[in-house]
């Protein structure tokens, strides 16, 4: 409402349309208050600085004062703090805002504590202006998306258990219903996914820009509060992610897509196939051939890791090895325990708690047997991969370690034509160890 004021060239007070005396400006009001908004907006301060410059400038007669608890301006903003502080008729002090009232005289009366004034200290105005903090424009799709699960629930109610817990989950996502927005067609839900002061951000420090939803990238105070210069430079940012993730899909290639995305991940899965079936080595095409995808189907597609990066669990290249059955789903506290059966030239690579990808998603091995193995999927993975809506005596397609299969061939002295099956050859044994000055 200030804003406004000054960009017409007024300054007076609603209540009655005169020219106040003397401003008081609040800081952090509401801000930095775990009953309120527990962050800083972190433009607050320059905004109130800038609007007092421009009271001093257009309207030299009337006062400025500022209660601040802790006054924001880094860098260069130091000297736009200290020549407004230097500036006639300007007052800053450190305090806490108890209460704003009346006086009984036509003007405001502020009290404070812990202020470099004193402790009690009362400072009379004629307008009192709150910098709030900013807060988003957003609907949390996940929540969206698990009131709508919730609803399924109740309506299918295979168990009691089942319609008790949806209930109590329609009950706390209630006040989810109808707020949707973007309206995306994601099966994660019509809008992106939100961080805990409901900003869309995947990751404020690693990942700025993206927002979990595959080619949507938030920039400036929608992604997190900032001035207008930062908000100008994070719209830079945010189009270069877009430019990449446009070049990426048009050569083909994966664009960091998030489990279970339709759309853009779907089409760059079927680019893939595409180049596939030019290739003329059968072997690549037979695996693609178990790769089943129709154009409504989910499919579970992440970016590779470089070499560089932390690895934990188990290397594979993306290709499929061979196919599996679920043979069996059990409710294992508040994770499934699902067995899937596989042939024994798949077996012979899995050991307990190993590793295996399981359509894409890499999974820990409970336990296995030369017919089968069992994973855990707690319930993040059950909802966010395609593993959790697959059912028992369906297929699904397996892709073991990679450095098993290459010790077991350096190990047995399989060729290129024997590799993966039982004929062994000569290998390392302990007589090439000692041969080779190992022993």
């Amino acid at each position: 409402e200030l804003e406004a004021m000054l960009i017409d060239g007024k300054l007076v007070r609603p209540s009655d349309g005169k020219k106040p005396e003397r401003v008081a400006f609040v800081q952090c009001a509401g801000s930095r208050d775990e009953n309120h908004l527990p962050y800083c907006s972190t433009e607050c301060c320059t905004t109130s600085l800038k609007q007092v410059a421009v009271i001093h400038r257009d309207h030299p007669d009337v006062e400025c004062a500022v209660v601040y608890r802790d006054l924001r301006a880094p860098a260069q903003l130091e000297h736009s703090y200290l020549s407004v502080q230097e500036q006639d008729g300007s007052l800053f002090t450190r305090g806490e805002v108890e209460k704003v009232e009346g006086n009984g005289n036509g003007r405001l009366k502020v009290q404070m504590r812990e202020s470099l004034l004193g402790n009690g200290a009362v400072l009379d105005a004629d307008l009192v202006v709150l910098a709030v903090g900013m807060v988003p424009n957003s609907a949390d799709g996940e929540a969206i998306r698990n009131l709508v699960d919730a609803k399924a629930r109740v309506e299918k109610g295979e168990s009691e258990t089942q319609i008790a817990e949806g209930k109590k989950a329609i009950e706390e996502l209630k006040h989810h219903e109808g707020t949707e927005i973007l309206n995306l067609g994601y099966r994660q839900g019509p809008d992106m996914p939100v961080l805990r002061y409901s900003f869309p951000d995947s990751h404020y420090i690693c990942f700025p820009y993206e927002t979990r939803r595959t080619g949507i990238y938030a920039a400036g105070t929608v992604r997190a509060p900032m001035d207008a210069a930062q908000a100008a430079e994070d719209g830079w940012g945010a189009a270069m992610k877009a430019v990449q993730c446009i070049s990426a899909m048009e050569r083909g290639q994966a664009v960091h897509p998030r489990a279970g995305d339709s759309g853009a991940s779907f089409m760059m899965k079927v680019a893939e196939l595409k180049t596939l079936q030019t290739s003329k080595d059968p072997s690549e095409l037979l695996n693609a051939a178990s790769v089943v995808i129709h154009s409504d189907d989910l499919s579970d597609l992440e970016r590779a890791l470089r070499v560089s990066d932390r690895i934990d669990g188990h290397l594979v290249a993306g290709h499929v090895d061979g196919t599996g059955v679920i043979r069996d789903k059990q409710a294992v506290g508040n994770a499934t325990v699902v067995a899937i059966g596989i042939p024994l030239s798949l077996s012979r690579y899995l050991i307990q708690k190993g590793s295996v990808a399981v359509d894409g998603i890499s999974l820990t091995i409970n336990d296995c047997d030369d017919t089968g193995f069992s994973v855990s999927v707690i319930p993040l993975t059950g909802r966010m991969t395609t593993i959790g809506f697959k059912n028992i005596g369906e297929p699904v397609n397996i892709e073991t370690d990679m450095i098993g299969k290459y010790v077991e061939k350096f190990l047995t002295g399989q060729t290129a034509h024997t590799a993966g099956k039982d004929k062994t050859g000569s290998g390392v044994d302990m007589n090439l160890l000692a041969k080779s000055g190992f022993l």
